[in-house]
């Protein structure tokens, strides 16, 4: 070949079509083995995508002189592209699902995967019956270029309103529904949204729940779907066929050894959950033998495994014999852990919460705990092992915990409205983390229609590096709850706590000393209560010297919105006697929270707050209990919420209506917490409360108690903290001696949720 030539080409430079070709000017080339360089030679120039039509063939000019010519026909060049009738998605949203660039090379290939990719995109976003069509146009003056113009039509957004399952006899269709991630909605005006990937994958989560019931050949054998004459509507159809069942005949364990050293046949009895000559059930089978494998994770053989092998015998082969071999390696220390993420907060910090430590023995449900206590710092948004455990050369492990800090320092100046306390303005200053060293720095200044409050305190929670808690604060407050009289207290506190390792590490005590002075002021001329409960009889100030002791367990997953565990505190207070002071009581107050998931990520809260003031009358004294001491609950009172009614009027009344307090508590709170938008921490939730206060314990009756139901909002930000909005219908309010029900409105924020 002496000559190699390209025509046609205008935008593309000859020496890419040259070189992509692969034809080498000047080369000899065999008349047998040309045919087969040409074929290839155009192979390789649509790889370019730049051309509608290649051609390729050779000219003879003379003895040995062979004239090679490339003819190439270019696509044009996009020009503009033009969407008309997109009014739910954006230009830019659909010129990056179909992947066109302008100046791209065009032609009927990449139009019809552009348009399936926009097809595609309104499918995802719900619009089944979109249609989309191209077309092209010349460009004067510029034979290479072409705009386009992309009509949309994108019909109504269609959403799924019913399942239909035919088929079905082993399964009901709500047992099939549950299995199914694809839904009809959460409420009656909702509707599901359609998805084929999510749909595929439902065909083999029905097929999943049926294998739990023994049903292993179970498939969906069709999918449609239908449309209503609006067309906004579809029903989705299932038919399935359920096969036969098969049944467990034998389960067993091979290869333990080791294992007897540290459980026993009752261990390994409990963590077997199969039914031998039940459905078989290889859900069931697998948790079994994930339950032996975390009873050796949890001694540190981190390597053990197992390997079921199925054999099938009886009719038709139906009945399947498991043997699960074990092989359990050697156990596995604790090399290193790594912490990242911490922008903030100091190493040591995290490290310290972290229950197990470089050379100890590795246990999987110790780390666990190590990361729900990380996450119990309340700095984090995310606490998790990246990557996992890795083996070390000597098959030790290392260990990296990974951190996502969110905001916690707190400066803030501005107002609000609290349902409690009306409108409130607020300067503060909370550093929870103060200098990425755990300790907590607050400084707060509240304003508003019914309280003044200044606090200024501080909080060492790990002292001389021990699980050892001290703090102090002073503050000075005045409340302003009616019209009759105002209320001031002023006084110090401090606090001494541990963490204890008994009954477990869940638990904690804390030590606290108040010396604090009330005064009660400003009495209107109005002010006419029951001689009995009269506060002007008494010689304001009083001063309070009291200590306290608690103890506390939380075992809760998370601070905020929590999943599973409970915390449980109860709290005694003596005033008074050996501590000096003019208020003379004992005090105890229970407050107990459960957590539970339920179904669909929501979760049950059932929660008890009870409490008792009585008289002291040691060392000669004759008991005081102030009036502040006293329970006043109701709404979202600090002495006990009972949504439904109004704030502290819950509990004995005097003749007059005015509230005079009780010695006695008892509140029953059930509530049920829903996500909303769990990435931006907003949830739903649905209440009941019942509750009441009494003069005495002797008058205390846990059948007379203010009932209310209801529904609320929380939300979490971080620069006020939680937000929380509920709207309740208590069932006995009074009026003129008759019970009647009515609606009550609270909102409230900060982080005093009861």
């Amino acid at each position: 070949m002496s000559e190699l030539r390209v025509e046609g080409n205008v935008a593309v430079q000859d020496e890419l079509i040259t070189l992509s070709s692969a034809i080498v000017e000047g080369q000899s080339y065999l008349s047998t083995e040309f045919g087969e360089v040409i074929s290839r030679a155009i192979s390789q120039l649509w790889l370019i995508d730049a051309f509608s039509d290649i051609r390729i063939w050779g000219e003879e000019l003379g003895p040995d002189r062979i004239v090679v010519i490339i003819e190439v026909e270019e696509k044009p060049r996009l020009g503009t592209v033009t969407f008309r009738g997109n009014d739910k998605l954006k230009r830019t949203d659909l010129m990056n699902a179909g992947r066109i660039n302008e100046s791209m090379w065009l032609g009927p290939d990449n139009i019809s995967l552009a348009r399936e990719r926009i097809l595609g995109k309104y499918r995802n976003e719900g619009y089944l019956r979109a249609e989309v069509e191209f077309e092209t146009l010349d460009v004067a003056g510029d034979s290479t270029a072409s705009n386009l113009i992309v009509r949309v039509d994108e019909g109504p957004k269609v959403g799924i309103r019913a399942i239909e399952v035919y088929g079905n006899e082993i399964l009901s269709d709500r047992q099939i529904r549950a299995a199914m991630t694809t839904g009809t909605g959460f409420l009656f005006f909702s509707r599901g949204e359609y998805n084929q990937r999510t749909i595929e994958e439902d065909k083999d989560n029905i097929a999943d729940r049926y294998a739990e019931a023994g049903h292993l050949d179970a498939r969906v054998v069709t999918d449609s779907l239908g449309y209503d004459e609006s067309g906004r509507n579809m029903t989705l159809y299932f038919t399935v066929d359920e096969g036969e069942q098969y049944t467990l005949g034998t389960f067993t364990i091979e290869g333990i050894e080791k294992g007897y050293e540290f459980f026993d046949e009752r261990d390994l009895e409990n963590a077997i959950t199969v039914t031998e000559g039940g459905p078989y059930n290889e859900t069931e089978i697998v948790q079994s033998l994930i339950n032996i494998q975390t009873l050796y994770m949890e001694e540190g053989y981190v390597y053990a495994n197992y390997n079921p092998i199925p054999s099938y015998t009886g009719p038709d082969n139906r009945i399947v014999n498991i043997t699960a071999y074990f092989t359990e390696g050697e156990p596995a220390n604790v090399a290193h852990i790594f912490i990242t993420g911490n922008t903030r907060t100091k190493e040591h910090v995290i490290r310290r919460e972290v229950l197990l430590k470089p050379g100890n023995r590795f246990s999987s449900s110790l780390f666990q705990r190590s990361m729900r206590e990380v996450m119990a710092l309340n700095y984090f948004s995310n606490v998790e092992l990246d990557p996992p455990p890795q083996p070390n050369a000597e098959g030790n492990l290392d260990v990296t915990i990974k951190v996502a800090e969110r905001p916690t320092g707190q400066a803030i100046m501005g107002a609000g409205y609290s349902e409690r306390d009306g409108i409130v303005g607020n300067i503060g200053l909370q550093l929870p983390n103060l200098f990425g060293n755990g300790q907590e720095l607050q400084f707060n200044w509240d304003f508003g229609r019914i309280r003044r409050t200044i606090l200024v305190g501080f909080t060492e929670p790990w002292l001389f590096n021990t699980p050892t808690l001290v703090g102090a604060s002073v503050y000075r407050s005045e409340y302003f709850y009616n019209i009759y009289y105002k209320q001031r207290r002023e006084g110090f506190t401090a606090q001494l706590g541990r963490r204890l390792r008994w009954p477990d590490d869940y638990f904690r005590i804390n030590f606290g000393y108040r010396l604090e002075d009330t005064n009660f002021y400003d009495f209107d001329p109005k002010y006419n209560p029951s001689p009995a409960y009269d506060l002007r009889q008494w010689d304001w100030p009083i001063r309070n010297s009291s200590l306290s002791f608690t103890i506390y367990r939380d075992s809760r997953d998370r601070p905020e919105f929590p999943t599973r565990g409970s915390v449980n505190t109860l709290r005694t207070e003596i005033s008074g006697g050996p501590l000096g002071g003019d208020e003379q009581y004992l005090k105890w107050d229970l407050n107990q929270s459960f957590y539970f998931p339920t179904w669909a990520n929501v979760i049950m809260a059932l929660k008890l707050r009870a409490g008792l003031v009585e008289p002291y009358r040691g060392y000669g004294q004759g008991g005081f209990i102030p009036f502040n001491e006293k329970y006043l609950p109701g709404g979202t009172s600090f002495d006990g919420q009972i949504r439904g009614y109004e704030n502290r009027r819950v509990g004995p009344l005097d003749q007059d209506g005015l509230e005079i307090g009780g010695q006695s508590l008892l509140i029953f709170t059930m509530e049920y917490t829903f996500p909303l938008a769990p990435e931006q921490m907003i949830y739903g939730l649905v209440f009941a409360d019942a509750g009441n206060a009494w003069l005495d314990l002797n008058d205390t009756d846990p059948f007379d108690l203010r009932r209310s139901v209801g529904f609320g909002l929380r939300m979490f930000t971080p620069m006020v903290g939680l937000i929380g909005f509920d709207f309740a219908y208590g069932f006995d309010h009074f009026e003129n001696g008759r019970r009647k029900g009515r609606w009550i409105p609270h909102f409230q924020f900060g982080a005093q949720f009861y």
